[in-house]
Order: C-alpha cells, then sequence, then structure tokens
C-alpha cells in the first residue's frame, strides 16, 4: 500500500511549491506537474487555468481517435517535467513513482513503479455519476388476464395526452442511501429492489437532484 506522504513531503520546501517529491528530486513538483499536463496556459494571468481551449483533460481510456498516441490523453500520460529525446531516456507516467535515473537505468521494479498509478487507475473514471434524462410518458390500452395474470398491450389511447419530464439523477448518491437492510441475504442480487431475503426496497428518490415536467 503505498501512502500519499511516503511519495510527497508534507510540507512545502520553497515558495513556489505545492507537494515537492519526497526522493529529493527538486524539479518534480506532483502538482504542479498534474496541473502542467491537464490545463491551459493563461498569458493573461501566467498561470494555467482548467477549461482553456489549449487544455490537455483526461479522455476516457476507449478513446482510439490517436491512435497510439492515445495513450497521452488519458491517465498514463506522460509527466511534462520528462522532454528529453536522447536514446535510452524513459519518459515517466505522470503518476509514476521513482527518480529519472531509477526509470533510466531500470532500478526500481516495474510493480513498484506504476503502484500509485494502479491505485488511482482502479478508483478513477472519466464517466460522470450525473445524467440529464428526458422521459416521455405514453399511455396505451391494456387487457389483464384474470386467470393468468397476463398483460397485453393495445392501441395508444388517442385521447390520452404524451407527459415528457426532464431529470438531473445523481447515481453515486445509491452509496450513501444503502444500509443493512437493503442488502439481500439469501444469495441473491436484488439490492434495494424489496424482493428476495426480506430485503428492503431502496427509496431512489434522493439520487434525483432536479426534476421539471415539460407537458
Amino acid at each position: 500500500m503505498i501512502d500519499w506522504q511516503d511519495v510527497c513531503q508534507v510540507a512545502p520546501s520553497q515558495v513556489d511549491s505545492h507537494l515537492p517529491d519526497s526522493s529529493g528530486e527538486g524539479s518534480r513538483d506532483w502538482w504542479r506537474q498534474l496541473i502542467h499536463s491537464r490545463d491551459g496556459y493563461d498569458p493573461v494571468s501566467e498561470l494555467f487555468l482548467p477549461g482553456m481551449a489549449h487544455g490537455h483533460p483526461f479522455r476516457s481510456l476507449g478513446l482510439v481517435r490517436f491512435g497510439r498516441d492515445g495513450i497521452e490523453e488519458t491517465l498514463f500520460r506522460s509527466i511534462p517535467l520528462d522532454t528529453n529525446t536522447t536514446s535510452g531516456y524513459v519518459r515517466r507516467r505522470l503518476f509514476g513513482l521513482g527518480t529519472q535515473s531509477q526509470h533510466n537505468n531500470q532500478t526500481l521494479h516495474h510493480s513498484t513503479r506504476h503502484q500509485l498509478l494502479a491505485k488511482i487507475h482502479g478508483n478513477t473514471t472519466t464517466r460522470s455519476n450525473v445524467f440529464f434524462v428526458f422521459m416521455k410518458v405514453d399511455w396505451f390500452e391494456c387487457h389483464r388476464d384474470a386467470a393468468q395474470g397476463h398483460v397485453r398491450i393495445g392501441a395508444k389511447l388517442a385521447d390520452a395526452r404524451s407527459q415528457r419530464s426532464f431529470f438531473v439523477i445523481d447515481r453515486s448518491r445509491a452509496l450513501e442511501l444503502v444500509q443493512p437492510e437493503h442488502i439481500p441475504n439469501d444469495g441473491t442480487y436484488n439490492i434495494g429492489t424489496g424482493s428476495g431475503g426480506n430485503v428492503t426496497q431502496l427509496d431512489a428518490g434522493p439520487m434525483i437532484l432536479y426534476q421539471q415536467v415539460i407537458e
């Protein structure tokens, strides 16, 4: 297990430093390298700012538009500090551990070298848990078989108006809502459905951040 404090010093050692490397590599400041790799430079404020037109946000690992160079669009991108093109020079990954000398000489085992990146990658995604949902509801005639309980859907009701709504949903809130009574004890996967193993139904209402009936 990698402790972030083992990678970076707790207190900056220079006025213009933020998270300097604990190995003593003075040119590597973890925070500044992250900002430089992700954000665009603003000539007015002379700062690297998010949202700039020439910024470099993290993309999905499924991006194939740039071919092999697509790795530089992801969390696996290289650190901006390493720009040397000399033969045998190894460009480190943005979240790779170890000094440049350790990478070039292969004195740091690859599992240790990429341990922090593996931890970040396993808990990070470029996909959002917040969704915009447009929903339309129509009304249809139906007939239910009294004996078997089967329902047959018929034609759309001519005198019933369609209804449309808009929702903003944050599914990450489900983790806050789940309680022991929502988890089945019979080996099924009916979490929060209200069925199987005396499972209590999960109230999904708090996951809806905003809703509006359009018509």
